[in-house]
């Protein structure tokens, strides 16, 4: 049963995603023909000339860059100011890399590993306990936050104090962290994530009932623009891709019901 669900879930989340989302209105065009091939062969040209433009380098670091609304932490801020902000790190995961042989446990992804790396630095600049928060991403696999802890610990010497592995997504990160850290007392938190994924992180934790103070990194650059800024490509589309997951999930958390 369960692992039916997990299949469903991501079955839905294929089709609301880029570029599956662009399958509607294809499939809409495809059955328009029969009635009327203008109105038909509109909608497809359409809908591939959005394709062509979602999967250039120019829209897709444009929509990333628009998402990052907070300033990095000034890396000269000593360590008084810092700890005096918050009073913890709440690292967030990304994702895993399901097939690793070559380590003991499924490592962590690229975009996982970004965030590790910044949170370890604001934790060595600040001294303040760090918080790894990454619930199971597969049926059989471990928590994200256990293998995100074992990063910290063995790669960059950072100890790690709260291990959050209960959450599914950013909202989930929120409400779990907030419920592990509450015993401690623990109310400002530095939420270390993307430049571009932090609005909907600060909105997660906001309504869990922290007080998220924004840790980005690994911001989106302006792209030095060439004729090959408006060609498709992977990564272009890539980009468009995790803007678009990322309005989506802002769109449903404020849709989604409070506990």
């Amino acid at each position: 049963m369960r692992r039916a669900a997990y299949a469903l879930v991501g079955a839905i989340k294929t089709l609301c995603s880029l570029p599956g989302v662009l399958l509607v209105p294809l499939l809409a065009g495809a059955l328009l023909l029969r009635r009327s091939k203008r109105a038909g062969w509109s909608v497809i040209a359409l809908t591939l000339a959005l394709a062509w433009t979602l999967s250039t380098p120019f829209v897709g670091a444009g929509l990333l860059r628009a998402l990052q609304s907070e300033p990095a932490i000034p890396p000269e801020r000593d360590r008084a100011a810092l700890r005096a902000a918050a009073d913890a790190i709440v690292v967030l995961a990304a994702e895993q890399r399901p097939e690793s042989p070559e380590f003991p446990i499924p490592a962590v992804g690229p975009m996982t590993l970004e965030r590790l790396r910044y949170a370890a630095e604001l934790a060595r600049r600040s001294g303040l306990p760090v918080c790894t928060s990454g619930g199971v991403p597969q049926l059989g696999a471990p928590a994200l936050a256990d293998a995100m802890a074992e990063v910290l610990e063995h790669d960059y010497g950072v100890a790690v104090r709260w291990r959050e592995g209960r959450s599914g997504d950013s909202l989930g990160n929120a409400l779990e962290s907030a419920a592990l850290l509450a015993p401690a007392g623990v109310e400002r938190v530095y939420v270390v994530t993307h430049a571009w994924h932090m609005p909907r992180a600060l909105y997660a934790f906001r309504r869990a009932g922290l007080e998220p103070v924004p840790a980005p990194t690994a911001f989106r650059g302006p792209a030095h623009v060439t004729p090959r800024s408006f060609w498709p490509s992977a990564r272009g589309l890539s980009e468009s891709a995790l803007a678009w997951h990322e309005l989506l999930g802002l769109v449903y958390y404020r849709l989604r019901p409070r506990r």
